[in-house]
């Protein structure tokens, strides 16, 4: 796994491919977003659902995507017992790069259009279906979009990757 690994899309060829499928997306430029509360500061009055990410490993390596509302406050332990798994842990910023394409921080469900099918697994919370509007890095995190709901679920799933929802309240 190298650094020089080129992914099939980068923002702007994402960008451009959810233009081609007539996205309704809005994009919003800002400096680089290191964590939530970097993202907090620059949320204004943006409308929608902001989620947090986590690129997780298992001592088997199988790799798994977790999208959830950027409140939540994961325990890995539980989390591993859900999602039915042992030992869960972070899997580096080389596989985050070769697999999805993306640097931590830049992370998204989009950047599953990066990988190939059955690379990883992938969840997400029950909750991000309460909201018509969610809110993604484009594979970078000096942008957010902004895009409805039911076409990035379809999106991800025509690539080949159901969304397995989990109830994190638990």
């Amino acid at each position: 796994m190298h650094m020089e690994h080129q992914p099939k899309y980068n923002p702007q060829t994402l960008l451009d491919h959810l233009k081609s499928l007539d996205f309704n997306f809005k994009l919003h430029t800002h400096p680089p977003l290191h964590s939530i509360e970097d993202a907090l500061l620059y949320k204004r009055d943006l409308e929608g659902t902001y989620v947090k990410n986590l690129f997780l490993q298992d001592r088997d390596e199988n790799l798994y995507l977790i999208t959830c509302l950027n409140q939540r406050e994961i325990d890995l332990q539980k989390l591993r017992t859900q999602i039915g798994c042992r030992r869960l842990s972070f899997a580096s910023a080389e596989k985050m790069w070769f697999h999805l394409g993306v640097k931590p921080g830049s992370v998204s469900p989009l950047a599953l259009l990066n990988t190939q099918v059955n690379a990883l697994k992938f969840f997400a919370d029950e909750a991000i279906k309460l909201d018509r509007i969610n809110n993604f890095h484009p594979l970078t995190n000096e942008m957010t979009i902004q895009v409805l709901h039911h076409e990035w679920t379809s999106l991800i799933e025509s690539h080949g990757f159901p969304i397995n929802w989990l109830n994190f309240d638990f």
